[in-house]
């Protein structure tokens, strides 16, 4: 009977998982669909020199590796589970996570009438 129970935890725990990372892969999935179709709309004469343009493929760029990030995280728990996971800490700022949260929903926030303001900490 404890064996069924921690299988059916065990099954829960990973419908669970997987409902999160399809709904955190949506976010910037839409983002670089977003930012692409912004690219199909500019004149045939805008060159990715100009900021509109480039704003929007460093955006999609930005998105992509987020998608890429939580396939990575999806693969970390596989390691998890196999007793394979080795950690690697990398130093960050609280400035480049909420640089990186701006651009990555800015465009979306737009679209739904949402202005996304971040401010460095006095």
């Amino acid at each position: 009977q404890l064996r069924a129970n921690v299988a059916e935890a065990a099954k829960e725990a990973r419908s669970k998982l997987i409902r999160v990372v399809m709904h955190d892969l949506r976010s910037p999935l839409l983002s670089t669909i977003n930012m692409m179709e912004l690219l199909l709309t500019l004149p045939e004469s805008t060159t990715l020199v100009q900021p509109v343009a480039r704003q929007a493929v460093e955006n999609s760029a930005h998105c992509a590796k987020l998608m890429e990030n939580i396939v990575s995280d999806m693969l970390d728990f596989e390691r998890m589970d196999s007793g394979c996971l080795k950690l690697e800490y990398a130093p960050c700022t609280l400035a480049d996570i909420t640089g990186a949260v701006h651009d990555a929903f800015a465009e979306v926030a737009r679209e739904k009438g949402v202005t996304i303001h971040v401010r460095p900490l006095p």
